[in-house]
């Protein structure tokens, strides 16, 4: 049997890294939030239509996806990355290609709220990524947007 999202079943000796990729893909320990990924930096014009010099970043439309979402403490977990504790969770995805990156924004407290122009307001932002073979972890931080 095959390691990945959802499959529990596979010994640890028929998986990469002893198995423990796979437990930590297991479904039942999934948990849904949602992402908006960064689409572009937009110029920031005055009433007079003028540009300010200041600019604006717009996201696409957030996406629900599922993965699992360490406690609210970074020293509950193995530490990927380092000894850095300005992180407050780690998500761990069994597709290393997942979209998320350090300028997306993320919803892990219920389900996102927009902005009247459709932007989600998030709770918390990818700090770093750390991508492997098998699976990415993301280290996101809790943050007031507004």
């Amino acid at each position: 049997m095959g390691c990945g999202v959802g499959i529990g079943t596979a010994s640890q000796r028929d998986c990469p890294n002893g198995g423990r990729s796979a437990v930590r893909a297991l479904k039942k320990n999934m948990v849904p939030f949602w992402y908006a990924l960064y689409q572009e930096s937009e110029p920031v014009r005055d009433e007079n239509g003028l540009l300010t010099g200041e600019k604006t970043s717009s996201y696409r439309a957030p996406v629900q996806a599922w993965a699992n979402i360490s406690p609210a403490s970074a020293a509950a977990v193995v530490q990927p990355f380092g000894t850095d504790r300005r992180y407050d969770k780690v998500i761990v995805i069994a597709d290393p290609k997942f979209p998320v990156d350090e300028h997306s924004r993320l919803c892990l407290n219920g389900e996102p709220k927009t902005d009247s122009d459709g932007t989600m307001t998030a709770d918390h932002v990818v700090v770093r990524v750390s991508r492997s073979l098998n699976s990415v972890s993301y280290a996101v931080r809790q943050v007031k947007m507004g």
